[in-house]
C-alpha cells in the first residue's frame, strides 16, 4: 500500500510510513526472508530467492512497495510476511526447484610444485619473509591449494600475493621446482 505523501520521520531510523508497514508485517528483505523461512520451514536463502523470483513479482509487481529508512532516507523495498495460501503453495513449490549451488569437487593433482613466502616472526617482533618450496601431491578446492608441508596440513590461497605454482614435468621425489 503505497502512500503518495511522506508522513514524516520517526526519529532517525525510518519514515512514519515505514514504521506503519513494519507494524503490519511488511518488512525489508533482510528481515522478511528469515521470518518467512522460519514460519514455513524453508531456508533463508530459498525465501530470499523466492521474494526476488518471478513467482513473487508476477503477483506483487517488481517494485511493489518501498519506504524511506535511515537518516539518509534510503529507499528500501518491503515484503509482506503474512502469506496467502496461494503464496505459501508457490513458496513450497519454489523450494522443490531451489537448490543452492554445489561446490565443485576437489581436484587432486599428484605432482605440483609450489613456491611461496611465509612471514615469520623474528627478533624484536619484526616479521621476516622466508621463501618456502614444496613439490608433491596437492588438492585444489576452489581458490585454495591443500598439501602437507613438514608434517603439517597446509592451506594457501592460489590468488595470494606471494605464491607461484607449476606442474612438475618429472617427479623424482625431490623438492625441485620446475622452472620454465
Amino acid at each position: 500500500m503505497q502512500t503518495e505523501i511522506m508522513a514524516g520521520y520517526h526519529g532517525y531510523s525510518m519514515s512514519n510510513n515505514a514504521r506503519a508497514a513494519k507494524m503490519s508485517g511488511r518488512l525489508p528483505l533482510s528481515q522478511a526472508a528469515p521470518a518467512v523461512a522460519k514460519a514455513h520451514n524453508v531456508s533463508v536463502a530459498c525465501a530470499k530467492a523466492w521474494f526476488l523470483s518471478h513467482e513473487y513479482t508476477a503477483v506483487h509487481g517488481s517494485n511493489s512497495e518501498w519506504h524511506h529508512f535511515s537518516k539518509n532516507y534510503n529507499v528500501v523495498y518491503v515484503f509482506d510476511t503474512e502469506l496467502t495460501e496461494e503464496e505459501v503453495e508457490s513458496l513450497l513449490t519454489f523450494r522443490e526447484s531451489f537448490a543452492p549451488p554445489k561446490p565443485a569437487s576437489p581436484l587432486e593433482i599428484p605432482h605440483m610444485a609450489i613456491k611461496w613466502v611465509d612471514f615469520v616472526k623474528g627478533q624484536w617482533g619484526k616479521y621476516i619473509p622466508v621463501e618456502q618450496e614444496y613439490a608433491g601431491p596437492v588438492t585444489i578446492k576452489g581458490k585454495w591449494v591443500h598439501f602437507t608441508f613438514n608434517g603439517k596440513a597446509t592451506k594457501k590461497a592460489l590468488d595470494g600475493n606471494h605464491i607461484q605454482t607449476a606442474p612438475l614435468l618429472q617427479w623424482n621425489g625431490e623438492s625441485q621446482l620446475y622452472e620454465p
